[in-house]
Formats: C-alpha cells, structure tokens, sequence
C-alpha cells in the first residue's frame, strides 16, 4: 500500500489517494497515541460486503499512524449539499414544487439501508452525520456510510449499550441521551441523527435545533427539545417525519425498517 496525494485533512485525521494490491482506494491515516482503529476496523468487517457501508482491505501501521486502506469515495453528503464539489450539479435533489427528487429518495434509501444492515448485526454507528456519508459517481449515485471510529456492538441479547457508555458523537449531531450520558443507548440515536441528515438535505444544509456556527447551542436546544421545523412545513410527508425521527424520547422515535419501507413507496 502505498500514498499518492491527500484527499483530506481534518484534525488528527489525513486521508490519501493511494493503491493497494493494484486498485485505487483513500488511506485513512490516524495518529496512533489518540486513536484506538480497532473498533472502526471491526465494524467495517462485520459490515463488509454490504453496498452502502464503505469497504475495508488492510491495515497496517507504523510508530506514529495506523493506516486504513478504504474503498474510494468521490465526495461526502456534506460536500454536494454545500455546493462544495462539481458533481451532481446536473442533478435537482429538490423537485420545483418543494418535494424531495428521486436522487435525493435514492440518497435517503441507500442510507437507512445501510443502517439497517448495521442494526441488524447490533451495531450502533453513534456518529451519523453529513460528512460520515459518503457518495460514489453513478447514475443514480450510491451513498457510503463511514467512519464508524465510535461505533458500538450491542453485546448478547441487550438492546442498548452499559451504564459506562461514552458520550462521543459529535455536537450538534447526537440526540439527548447521548449527549447527557443518560438513559439507555440504543439503536435509536442512529434515527435521531438521520433525522437531522434528512432535514439537512431537505433545506438545502439547514438544522432543525439551530443554524448557529457554534454546535454547542445546538446540543443545549436538543436537551431543551426545542427544534424548528417551519421550513418543511409545506411538505406535510417530510415535516411528520422529521418530528417522529427527532422525538425527544427514543422509545417512541421511527425505526430504520419502518422508515425504509415509507421511502420505498415515495421511490
């Protein structure tokens, strides 16, 4: 495996372009006294194979890094919805009447797919947001789910993680139990999270707990569950959706079969 050029850098993360065993794929470094890869690795292995969870081939290490070779990825969720990348721009993700297209239908799909793949081998991902979803060029383009660094297994028969869970996630993104450390952790958090992605996408990179740079206020109005709504509030469908996925309490939040079966019929 070896380096060609950097794809991204984020704090203690950089992503290459490289090649291994003769294809192209996106070296993941972390800086190895800050970072434990072993969980992000299991996950990845227990979900390979699946379409919509990005692809795991090697690992190796050195004295400062580990290093994950990945399946390559053109862009994030967060990217296209920016307008931060050339691709898709011949693609409408929103319909002139307001309604989500078919692509934007397919993008959701192909993200409760994935998470529903994960449910069912009893992984919690724990940090959904636009930027951990990934797309690959295509027509219709297929999303990736990624990075999967605090992602948790569900051990035995329990539905939700131990008392010494902890919180991660990241800011803005996470749903109150989360964010407290209070009350069970289940798969749930996942479908607060999506919740938010689902509105992110709708509103053209909007938040429903707030558009304040500073992500802090966004958890402080999660805990307050005080979250607005109003800029879907013309496409009924969407607006009883978001509020059923950002249901304050988890029990009673929409679960990912549920939810994909909803999508399915609008595709």
């Amino acid at each position: 495996m070896y380096c060609i050029g950097v794809l991204m850098s984020n704090n203690s993360t950089v992503v290459f372009k490289g090649s291994y065993d003769g294809r192209l794929v996106a070296v993941k470094r972390l800086v190895k006294p800050h970072i434990d890869a072993s969980q992000e690795i299991q996950s990845l292995i227990a979900a390979d194979q699946h379409p919509n969870i990005v692809r795991w081939y090697y690992t190796t290490r050195d004295r400062d890094f580990i290093y994950l070779s990945l399946e390559p990825c053109d862009c994030s969720l967060y990217d296209l919805i920016q307008n931060q990348t050339g691709y898709l721009e011949s693609f409408r993700l929103m319909k002139p009447n307001g309604y989500p297209s078919h692509i934007l239908l397919k993008l959701m799909w192909d993200i409760c797919a994935g998470l529903v793949h994960l449910h069912k081998l009893k992984i919690i991902h724990r940090d959904l947001k636009p930027h951990n979803v990934l797309i690959i060029r295509g027509e219709p383009p297929c999303v990736k789910l990624a990075d999967m660094g605090i992602s948790k297994f569900l051990v035995g028969d329990a539905s939700s993680l131990g008392p010494h869970a902890t919180v991660s996630g990241t800011s803005g993104w996470r749903p109150r139990e989360q964010i407290r450390k209070k009350g069970r952790q289940t798969r749930a958090m996942d479908m607060f999270s999506f919740g938010c992605v689902l509105f992110f996408c709708m509103t053209g990179g909007k938040h429903p707990f707030g558009d304040d740079d500073k992500s802090y206020e966004r958890d402080r109005n999660v805990i307050k569950n005080k979250m607005n709504l109003s800029l879907v509030k013309d496409i009924p469908e969407a607006r009883d959706l978001c509020s059923r996925l950002l249901n304050y309490e988890p029990k009673d939040r929409y679960n990912f079969t549920v939810l994909k079966f909803e999508i399915f019929i609008c595709l």
